[in-house]
């Protein structure tokens, strides 16, 4: 191989072995009980677990209804715009897509003591990007802990700007897709519900 060849080479393994560690896990997400599962190239955070010491007197049932939200989500882009071709204007077509929510209580055991949910919370990755989280919540009593479970996780962004909104997808355990702003989202809602519950 020539000088030239081998120098085109190296950089095409070097392009190439940025792009594999650019989808590694995100070192910060040891913090969490969390479990994951492959998504293309890389993996998806499936399920985050979060256990809270403590007995408690409150009606668990109760307070994941008052706590979690279900409302649904209206996701924006304006993929559709353009420039005119004679007038040169610029014509912003904004695109609204409306995602159904509803009911927060899926089931729930007559002392309370376990309930299974559905849910969404947001979170800020910057000035201009808003993201919402959907999940299934399995919370459980024991007499001197609680443990909440977020299954089914997925993530979308509010208003893509010019790119297509494709919806809600999993989200990526790797650093551009956000994780760790995601999962504190999930512990933010289980520490709303423990407030609740301390009440």
């Amino acid at each position: 191989m020539t000088g030239y060849g081998s120098k085109v080479a190296l950089a095409l393994a070097a392009v190439v072995m940025m792009g594999c560690a650019a989808q590694t896990r995100m070192g910060s997400l040891s913090q969490y009980d969390a479990e994951y599962q492959p998504w293309a190239s890389a993996e998806s955070v499936s399920s985050v677990q979060f256990q809270r010491q403590g007995s408690s007197e409150g009606n668990l049932t109760q307070c994941v209804a008052e706590v979690v939200s279900n409302q649904g989500e209206t996701l924006t882009d304006s993929s559709g715009s353009f420039f005119g071709a004679y007038t040169g204007n610029y014509y912003n077509v904004e695109r609204n897509t409306s995602v159904a929510g509803g009911s927060v209580i899926e089931h729930a055991v007559p002392d309370s003591s376990a309930v299974v949910a559905s849910g969404s919370t947001r979170y800020s990755a910057g000035a201009l990007v808003e993201r919402s989280v959907r999940f299934k919540l399995t919370a459980k009593q024991s007499e001197a802990a609680r443990s909440y479970r977020y299954s089914s996780i997925g993530q979308a962004q509010l208003n893509s700007g010019v790119v297509a909104n494709t919806g809600y997808g999993p989200v990526g355990a790797f650093q551009g897709a956000n994780p760790d702003l995601a999962l504190q989202a999930l512990a933010a809602v289980t520490d709303n519900i423990e407030t609740c519950l301390a009440r």
